[in-house]
């Protein structure tokens, strides 16, 4: 009667670790297929902003006043970027430990999840403030070059969805 409990319980952890295990495993396959980006520097924030100018026909006003407003977002986005780093380093020194803690594993995952979705919030401020200074026309134009830039249409790409609307609105949009 003790060694069910016990069995029990060794299963249960077995099923634990192999899950812990497969997410390590699908994250190492997704950050590994993808370069990562390095981190925008004051020469690449003037270009993407040269590339905004450009492509959306700003005017001094306008570059000047999404130059002086994006200064903060780009700030936050680096600081961001820093500790994300930080915190897949810390994934991988606990994963490659001798033996890893699933609490500690959780923790780095939701820091990370956290991480991202604070860097996803600061391209949405950039968005607003781009947006807001554009006219309709260049809104317009904006939205598409955000589309680009989210690589919407490679994430339907590998959906496994075959009817879907996304992807109805995606060919719209273009």
């Amino acid at each position: 009667m003790n060694s069910n409990p016990k069995s029990r319980a060794i299963k249960w952890l077995n099923i634990v670790l192999l899950t812990v295990n497969l997410s390590a495993f699908a994250t190492f396959i997704v950050m590994s297929g993808k370069p990562a980006e390095p981190a925008a520097t004051a020469q690449q924030k003037i270009s993407s902003l040269e590339f905004l100018r450009e492509e959306l026909k700003l005017d001094e006003k306008q570059y000047a006043e999404i130059a002086k407003q994006d200064d903060k977002v780009f700030r936050a986005y680096h600081v961001l970027v820093d500790l994300l780093c930080e915190a897949h380093f810390s994934l991988l020194d606990e994963l490659a430990g001798e033996n890893p803690s699933d609490e500690k594993l959780d923790s780095i995952a939701v820091r990370i999840g956290n991480l991202n979705a604070s860097i996803k919030k600061q391209t949405i401020k950039h968005f607003i403030i781009v947006k807001e200074i554009c006219d309709e026309k260049q809104s317009e134009q904006l939205s598409g070059i955000f589309t680009e830039m989210m690589e919407m249409n490679e994430q339907c790409a590998i959906c496994n969805k075959k009817e879907c609307p996304r992807k109805e609105r995606l060919r719209k949009m273009k």
